[in-house]
């Protein structure tokens, strides 16, 4: 008999036998477990998503990584979603783990990684797009952007950035402090800028994928030690920042790389607008790309 039900921590070895289907040579078992099932950060309640059963077997998944955040002084309930998959032999029945999820009404629920079959449905069913750019930074510096850094630095350090952050920045840091993303702390004047990113290959290039950025504007006019912040922790260098995060902002030359999926959400009200929604508390921050 088939059925969907909530998927617990509990259920992690028969999920993850579901998981080694997908084509995800750089995951292995720890990173699947870290990024669904005990992500860093305290969790509202024990789902981590919804699973097809066949009996006892579990031949689907659907995973759901709950947050609160502070968005815009407002605490905010988010559903970031992630490895939509059923077994092969189970395929027509896989709409079915979806239905909890698309009946969701107390979150903004945010979809970073959709497929194309995954794009088609929810946007039928009123989805919107966060972002359908990346913007792509080559490891290149003009003499006007080195002329911009005068009185700024930058620290991969883990204590001096901790002790460089207060109030919710500093809730956002250490709830991540178990994921595999790097940090840096961007500093001049008064002013800090805490980021963080995770390696994605593209191209057979190695960039930092971007996907928190605190004082953003300190952050555009800094952005040399930026890259070079990035290129320390995580060798790679190059950068890459979704689009919507330089809206309003003066940046410099950057290829433009759209997605050919865009990133989806579903936002609770409208004031949850696309630029506050950044890529913590979601499968970006465990997915090794």
């Amino acid at each position: 008999m088939n059925q969907v039900q909530e998927a617990t921590p509990a259920m992690f070895e028969d999920v993850h036998r579901v998981l080694e289907e997908f084509d995800s040579a750089r995951m292995r078992k720890d990173d699947w477990r870290r990024m669904l099932f005990q992500y860093p950060w305290p969790a509202e309640n024990d789902t981590r998503g919804y699973v097809l059963l066949d009996g006892a077997k579990v031949v689907g998944f659907a995973g759901t990584i709950f947050s609160t955040q502070e968005l815009n002084g407002k605490r905010e309930r988010i559903c970031n979603l992630s490895s939509w998959i059923v077994s092969r032999s189970h395929r027509w029945r896989c709409l079915e783990l979806l239905s909890p999820i698309l009946r969701l009404q107390s979150h903004t629920v945010v979809c970073s990684t959709p497929s194309p079959t995954t794009h088609s449905l929810f946007t039928r069913f009123g989805y919107q797009v966060l972002d359908d750019r990346v913007l792509l930074f080559p490891p290149l510096v003009t003499p006007r952007e080195l002329a911009g850094l005068r009185g700024a630095s930058v620290t991969t350090d883990s204590a001096e950035i901790r002790s460089g952050l207060s109030g919710e920045e500093l809730r956002r840091y250490d709830d991540h402090r178990g994921s595999i993303g790097a940090n840096i702390l961007l500093r001049r004047g008064g002013r800090s800028c805490w980021a963080t990113a995770t390696v994605m290959h593209f191209k057979h290039i190695r960039f930092a994928l971007v996907h928190h950025i605190g004082d953003r504007q300190l952050f555009w006019e800094c952005l040399p030690l930026a890259k070079w912040g990035f290129f320390k922790a995580l060798g790679a260098p190059a950068l890459a920042v979704d689009s919507r995060f330089a809206d309003g902002y003066r940046v410099p030359f950057a290829v433009t790389w759209t997605l050919s999926q865009p990133r989806l959400y579903r936002p609770l009200h409208v004031g949850v607008a696309p630029a506050l929604v950044d890529g913590l508390y979601s499968e970006l921050m465990g997915l090794r790309m």
